[in-house]
C-alpha cells in the first residue's frame, strides 16, 4: 500500500511537472506569435527604404527610440579623475592600472594595454561578458591589439572583477551571487524605478571611452570596439549610441529576435522590455553604425541561433547597399561554442587592422604572458568599494528615482488613471474548456480541466462542485507551486474541502 502511495504522488509530481512545463512553452509560443507579428510589421517598413535620406530619417526615429526604452542616458558631465594606480613593463608593451569615476563616487577599474615606443595609436574598447573576475579574463585579446600597435582598454563591468556589489569583507565576497545574479537584481531594481539597468552599463562604457580617446598615444579618430557575449551586447550598444566609434566587432551576440524570442533568456541589460512592440529588432544597432564597419562574429555551436545571426547578416547586407558600402559588413563564423576561439580572436584583429591601420599589421595571435588575476588589480584591496569607497549601483538607482519621484509627484487618482491607461480595457469573452477526467462522489464531482485563456494557451485547474442543489458562493484557489509533499496533503485534504463545500 505504502509503495503504492509513493508511485502515486511521484506520478502526480511527474504529470503536474509536465503540465508546467507544457504551461510554460504554450506562453512562449503565443507571446512569439505577436513578436513574429510585430516583426512582420518592422520588415515591411525597412523593406520601404531605399534612398540615404530615409534610412537617415529612420536611424534617428530608431536611436530616439532605443534612448527612451532605457530611460535615457546620465545626464551627467562631470571629470573622470583617473589615476594611474600601477603599471607592469612587459617586454613590447605596457600595462597600466587604471581606476575613474563614471558618476559621481561611482568608480570604473581597468587596464590600458599600450605599445611600449611612443606614437599615436589606434584605440579599441574591450567590452566585458559575463566573466566574474571582469577584464582579467580578456588579457589575451588586449595584449595582442598592443603588440598589433593598438592601445587597448578593457574595464571591470558593474557586479564584475573589483566592482562586485554587496561585497563583503569579512567573507572576501559577495552577498548577492556573481555577475549575471547581480545583473539580474539591478535589473529588477531599474525596471521598479522606471528605467533600464542597460543605460548604467552603456554609460560606464562611454565614459571608458572618455578615458581612452584622452590619453595622448591615442588617436581618437581611429577607435574600435569590441567583445564576446555580454560584451558583444555592450559593443553592439554603445558603437550604435556613441559616434566617435569607428569601427565594431561584436562577438556571440548578434540575433535576430526571429530566432531569439523563444529562445535563450539574455542578461538584464540584454532583454529591453518594448523593443520589438517599439518596431525594432537587433538589426536597427547595425544599421544605426552604416555605413561605418561592423563585424558580426559567431559560432557555429553557441546557445545563440546562428539563422539569427544570419539574418541580421542579410538585412544589413541590404541597408549598407543603400549607402553603396556592402564591404562595410561582414559576418565571421568559427568553430567551437559560445566563445571567441583563435580563429575568430584573429578575425578581429584583421579587421581592426584593416579599418583603422591602414591594413598594416600581422593579423595572426601571438602567445603573450599570462598574469594571475590579483596582478592585474587596479586597487590594492581588490574592490572598490572598500578602497574608494564607491558608491554601488542600487544607490544611484534610488537617487535617480526619488529625484524623478519628488518633480513629478502627483495624487493617487493620478495614479490610478495611469495604471488604467497601461492596463489594456478587460474584454469579456467566452472560455472554452474541456474536462479531462473526472470523479464522482454521492456528495461532490471533481472536474480536472483545461482552460483556454488565449489561442493555444490551457490553464490546468480542478473544479470541485457540490452535488446539493442551488447556487452556491465560489472560491477560486490559486496555486502557484507544489511539490510531491503538498501533493499528497492537498490530496489528503480534498475531500475535507468537498465537504465544506457541500455544507455551503
Amino acid at each position: 500500500m505504502l509503495a503504492r502511495m509513493i508511485f502515486l504522488i511521484a506520478l502526480a509530481a511527474v504529470t503536474l511537472e509536465a503540465q508546467s512545463s507544457d504551461a510554460e512553452t504554450q506562453l512562449t509560443r503565443w507571446l512569439d506569435r505577436i513578436a513574429q507579428a510585430q516583426l512582420d510589421k518592422r520588415d515591411a517598413e525597412i523593406r520601404q527604404i531605399n534612398t540615404v535620406e530615409a534610412a537617415e530619417r529612420r536611424k534617428e526615429r530608431v536611436r530616439k527610440t532605443i534612448l527612451e526604452l532605457i530611460g535615457g542616458l546620465p545626464d551627467y558631465s562631470g571629470p573622470l579623475n583617473a589615476k594611474v594606480t600601477g603599471r607592469i613593463d612587459k617586454q613590447k608593451y605596457i600595462i597600466e592600472k587604471v581606476v575613474f569615476e563614471s558618476l559621481p563616487h561611482l568608480y570604473v577599474t581597468g587596464n590600458i594595454y599600450r605599445p611600449n615606443k611612443s606614437g599615436r595609436y589606434p584605440g579599441v574598447l574591450i567590452q566585458l561578458g559575463h566573466w566574474d573576475q571582469g577584464k582579467v579574463a580578456e588579457q589575451r585579446l588586449a595584449a595582442n591589439f598592443a603588440l598589433k600597435g593598438f592601445v587597448a582598454f578593457a574595464c571591470d563591468p558593474i557586479g564584475q572583477g573589483e566592482r562586485i556589489q554587496a561585497y563583503d569583507r569579512r567573507v572576501g565576497a559577495t552577498l548577492g551571487g556573481w555577475s549575471t545574479e547581480e545583473h539580474f537584481q539591478a535589473g529588477a531594481q531599474s525596471l521598479l524605478a522606471g528605467e533600464h539597468f542597460a543605460r548604467y552599463m552603456i554609460w560606464d562604457a562611454k565614459r571608458a571611452l572618455d578615458y581612452l580617446v584622452s590619453r595622448p598615444e591615442v588617436d581618437a579618430e581611429r577607435i574600435g570596439c569590441t567583445g564576446c557575449s555580454g560584451g558583444g551586447t555592450l559593443t553592439t550598444y554603445v558603437s550604435a549610441l556613441d559616434p566617435r566609434i569607428k569601427v565594431a566587432a561584436p562577438a556571440c551576440w548578434m540575433n535576430s529576435y526571429r530566432a531569439l524570442f523563444a529562445g535563450p533568456v539574455g542578461d538584464s541589460e540584454q532583454s529591453i522590455p518594448n523593443f520589438i512592440s517599439s518596431g525594432l529588432d537587433e538589426t536597427d544597432y547595425v544599421e544605426l553604425f552604416a555605413p561605418k564597419p561592423w563585424l558580426i562574429v559567431s559560432t557555429i555551436e553557441d546557445f545563440f541561433p546562428l539563422e539569427g545571426a544570419r539574418t541580421i547578416y542579410h538585412e544589413a547586407r541590404g541597408w549598407y547597399r543603400i549607402y553603396g558600402a556592402e564591404d562595410h559588413v561582414d559576418w565571421a563564423v568559427g568553430p567551437g561554442p559560445h566563445g571567441t576561439p583563435q580563429p575568430l580572436r584573429e578575425r578581429i584583429y584583421e579587421w581592426m587592422i584593416r579599418w583603422l591601420n591602414g591594413g598594416h599589421g600581422n593579423i595572426h595571435e601571438e602567445p603573450v604572458d599570462m598574469l594571475p588575476d590579483h596582478e592585474l588589480l587596479a586597487t590594492a584591496s581588490g574592490q572598490v568599494t572598500s578602497e574608494f569607497g564607491s558608491r554601488e549601483i542600487y544607490q544611484i538607482i534610488r537617487e535617480r528615482f526619488e529625484s524623478r519621484r519628488d518633480k513629478s509627484a502627483g495624487n493617487s487618482q493620478e495614479l490610478i488613471d495611469e495604471l488604467r491607461r497601461l492596463m489594456s480595457p478587460l474584454q469579456e469573452m467566452p472560455v472554452a474548456s474541456r474536462v479531462i477526467e473526472e470523479t464522482r462522489t454521492a456528495e461532490w464531482i471533481s472536474q480536472n480541466m483545461l482552460l483556454e485563456s488565449e489561442p493555444g494557451v490551457e490553464l490546468h485547474g480542478t473544479l470541485l462542485v457540490p452535488r446539493s442543489a442551488g447556487r452556491k458562493p465560489a472560491v477560486i484557489v490559486v496555486q502557484t507551486e507544489a511539490t510531491p509533499s503538498t501533493l499528497a496533503t492537498g490530496a489528503a485534504r480534498r475531500g475535507a474541502r468537498s465537504e465544506r463545500f457541500s455544507a455551503q
